[in-house]
């Protein structure tokens, strides 16, 4: 009995001395993690970003970030849309406005499942400011040898572009090149 007696006294104090919340009179602090939003270095591009994220405490009180993921993936979207812009204006001598709307055009092309001809006709619209239904007609002379109607919309792409024809050409047949061969259309 006095075993038991000694057990039951023995648990009790150890279950109440870890509940305890309370040290040497005053309670102990948990400092609550918080959401916030400021301006840190980027590591990756060499910068400083914007970013959200998470700040949590350890139990000796110091404190550790989380970024918020879906902003972390929109930095590596953001960064490497930048990148494909530099390298297309780098390319083909272009502004870096006009290079980023080519990288802009081909990401969202990219990112459609299933391409219908309506989202290839949108594409051609917003990249090289061409009425589809007059580029449909070009191609279809294009395909029979008169390439005069293509001519003339890769002058005005180009202008729309801020570039010269040969310049424009050479992005078509990049962006296109085999689409052009299966349809035996020389630009």
């Amino acid at each position: 009995m006095k075993n038991l007696i000694l057990a039951v006294f023995m648990t009790t104090t150890l279950v109440s001395c870890n509940d305890s919340t309370t040290t040497a009179g005053s309670d102990i602090y948990y400092p609550t993690p918080y959401y916030t939003c400021e301006n840190i270095y980027d590591t990756w591009s060499n910068q400083f970003i914007f970013a959200c994220f998470w700040v949590y405490y350890s139990e000796d009180g110091s404190s550790s970030q989380e970024l918020d993921m879906v902003a972390d993936v929109a930095d590596e979207q953001s960064i490497l849309l930048d990148k494909t812009a530099q390298m297309y204006s780098e390319k083909y001598s272009l502004s870096v406005e006009q290079g980023l709307k080519i990288a802009r055009n081909i990401v969202d092309l990219q990112n459609l499942k299933d391409r219908s001809v309506d989202d290839l006709a949108d594409f051609a619209k917003r990249l090289y400011g061409m009425n589809t239904d007059k580029l449909i007609s070009a191609i279809g002379q294009s395909q029979i040898g008169d390439n005069s109607a293509l001519e003339i919309l890769v002058e005005q792409s180009a202008v729309n572009f801020g570039t010269d024809k040969q310049t424009m050409k050479t992005i078509i047949n990049d962006l296109h090149k085999k689409a052009l061969e299966e349809n035996d259309i020389n630009l």
